[in-house]
C-alpha cells in the first residue's frame, strides 16, 4: 500500500478512511514527488554529463583530423592523440571552472585574512609553497599569500615517470 501511494495516487481497491490515514497518504504522496524529482534530475544529469563528454570529444576529434591533415601527420600519431583527447575529456570536463570569477574572490576584499594565509599551504598538497622556486624566493622576499593562489589558476600539474613534478604555464 505505502509503494502504490509513494509512487502513484493508488489502485482504488484501498483507500484512507480516518483523518490520520489521509494526512498519512498526502504526506507519502508530497515526498513521493520529491524522491521521484530528485530520481529524475540524477538520470538527466548523467545523461547530459555523458553527451557533454561525447560532444566535447567529438569537437576536438575534428580539430585534431584538422591539425593532422594540415600537418601531414602520420596515421598513427593522430590516432594516439584521438585516443589521449578519449580518456582525458572527461577529466578535462570535470575540472573545468570559472578561473575570472575565482580570481576575483581572491583578489577580492571579502575573503577572511586567517583562511588567506592558510590557502597556499594547502595548494597541490602543500606541494607548490613548498617546491624550490618559493623556497628561494622566501630567503629574500616576502611572498604575498595571493601569489601562490594566483599561480595555482595559471598553471597545470603535471608528472612524469621519473616522479619530477612539473607546473606549466
Amino acid at each position: 500500500f505505502a509503494l502504490t501511494v509513494f509512487t502513484t495516487v493508488g489502485f482504488g481497491d484501498m483507500s484512507a478512511m480516518t483523518t490520520g490515514e489521509i494526512s498519512y497518504v498526502c504526506f507519502m504522496m508530497l515526498v513521493g514527488a520529491v524522491v521521484h524529482s530528485i530520481v529524475i534530475s540524477s538520470v538527466i544529469t548523467v545523461v547530459t554529463s555523458s553527451d557533454q563528454v561525447h560532444d566535447f570529444i567529438r569537437t576536438n576529434s575534428k580539430l585534431i583530423g584538422a591539425f593532422a591533415a594540415h600537418t601531414e601527420m602520420s596515421e598513427g600519431a593522430e590516432h594516439e592523440m584521438q585516443a589521449w583527447v578519449s580518456m582525458s575529456a572527461k577529466y578535462w570536463i570535470t575540472h573545468q571552472y570559472d578561473k575570472e570569477e575565482m580570481k576575483n574572490l581572491i583578489v577580492g576584499k571579502i575573503m577572511p585574512p586567517h583562511l588567506l594565509a592558510r590557502l597556499p599551504f594547502e595548494l597541490f598538497g602543500g606541494k607548490f609553497v613548498n617546491n624550490s622556486f618559493f623556497a628561494t624566493a622566501a630567503l629574500s622576499y616576502d611572498i604575498p599569500a595571493r601569489l601562490p593562489l594566483l599561480l595555482a589558476l595559471k598553471i597545470q600539474k603535471l608528472g612524469f615517470d621519473c616522479g619530477d613534478v612539473i607546473y606549466q604555464v
